[in-house]
């Protein structure tokens, strides 16, 4: 008919766009985009900031000042051992941990303080059988995980091998009794807490129940002629083995032990555990273990007012830490444990009170100049060591660090 025709497919022309249609289009996809990537960006941060999961990020030591604020109860960033496991710059230290003025040890000052340090994120915790507090840490940190405040594995947990303990068949032993007291089933590092041994307790440790009696003491008499350190090392390294550590290491061991360590060591020590502190750099043995690959781990980095000398300058009245903390609005604590994150020296503090346990993980919202690195180097001429084995009854007048 007139005027009629067969409906036809729709010619699809091509899109005709000026350059400044192009250009709007453009910009349009990438606000899409880049909306995306940050979306998911603060998902993800959100995510690896809570307590219940387990965090994923791996921060090189170097950029240990990019990171956010600690004290608002960030994550501290991780150190990747040489055995391949990562461990928390930043560690809470158990010597003296909850002991009162009568020697007995506050079991709820424990477990307050735990629970105050794992609630801003302090996640290394330090521990030594020497120290006679694992099974009220372990209660504490038992009591957390039950409440789901924290889990197993986001916590890095060091203990030390005791003194009377260095024979190969009491190595294990010892090892079974830290992980019963801290109702673990494995640690992540072990230590040879000091490289001399002692005679076996007259009275030793039950291994059936957790804890110590209170007439246990480890500190009998130091061992002459001593277990060999290669018969000892032969037994922490069949501890990795066997899955009851992940990695093994040293405490207070010089340069010397080290080298003739390294020569027999079919697993490399992870870590050197040493007293430091700008009063005591120890230079030379921190440059060697870093050169050598084992990482050095600082004990006493505030000092230790308590084992000082009389006439000893108490670290933490010096001016120079003093002048670079005002600088910064931190306190000369703060300053002196940067310093120690600056030339890769993985801390352990330790306080009873909660305040100061929240100041001394405060430190990655500012950054030491060269300068001020230097000024505080030069701190070290003064060679002063607070913890002093020469002055103890079982070790007196023998030099264990010359």
């Amino acid at each position: 008919k007139k005027g009629f025709s067969m409906p036809r497919r729709p010619r699809v022309w091509p899109l005709k766009m000026t350059t400044s249609s192009m250009i709007r289009t453009a910009m349009g996809v990438a606000s899409v985009c880049f909306a995306c990537y940050y979306y998911n960006y603060y998902r993800f941060i959100h995510r690896n900031n809570r307590t219940d999961t387990k965090r994923t990020i791996h921060t090189p030591a170097k950029s240990l000042s990019l990171q956010p604020h600690a004290g608002d109860g960030k994550l501290m960033p991780l150190k990747r051992l040489n055995s391949g496991h990562e461990m928390p710059v930043l560690g809470l230290g158990s010597w003296e941990f909850g002991r009162a003025p009568d020697g007995t040890f506050n079991s709820r000052l424990i477990q307050d303080v735990l629970r105050y340090a794992i609630g801003i994120r302090y996640r290394h915790i330090d521990c030594a059988s020497d120290y006679l507090n694992e099974h009220l840490i372990g209660d504490a940190l038992t009591a957390l995980m039950s409440s789901k405040q924290i889990s197993r594995d986001q916590l890095f947990i060091t203990s030390k091998l005791n003194q009377p303990y260095h024979a190969a068949n009491d190595v294990r032993r010892q090892c079974l009794k830290t992980l019963r007291d801290l109702n673990c089933e494995y640690l992540d590092l072990f230590l040879i807490h000091w490289p001399f041994s002692f005679e076996l307790p007259d009275k030793d440790f039950d291994e059936t129940k957790r804890g110590f009696d209170a007439d246990y003491d480890p500190w009998t008499h130091l061992k002459v002629p001593g277990v060999s350190l290669q018969e000892t090392w032969r037994a922490m390294e069949a501890l990795v083995d066997e899955g009851l550590v992940r990695s093994i290491g040293v405490s207070n061991f010089n340069v010397q032990l080290l080298y003739d360590l390294l020569s027999y060591a079919r697993i490399k020590p992870a870590v050197n555990q040493i007293e430091s502190h700008p009063y005591l750099q120890q230079r030379k043995l921190v440059q060697f273990c870093q050169f050598v690959g084992i990482d050095v781990v600082a004990y006493s980095p505030l000092g230790t007012a308590a084992n000082k000398d009389d006439d000893a300058e108490v670290l933490l009245n010096n001016a120079v830490l003093n002048a670079i903390g005002k600088k910064y609005e931190v306190s000369a604590a703060q300053v002196a444990l940067k310093w120690q994150l600056q030339r890769n020296v993985i801390v352990i503090t330790k306080s009873n009170h909660m305040e100061r346990v929240s100041e001394n993980k405060a430190l990655l919202h500012f950054e030491l100049s060269d300068k001020e690195m230097q000024d505080i180097g030069a701190l070290g001429e003064r060679n002063v060591r607070y913890l002093q084995p020469d002055t103890w009854s079982i070790t007196k007048d023998i030099p264990v660090f010359d």
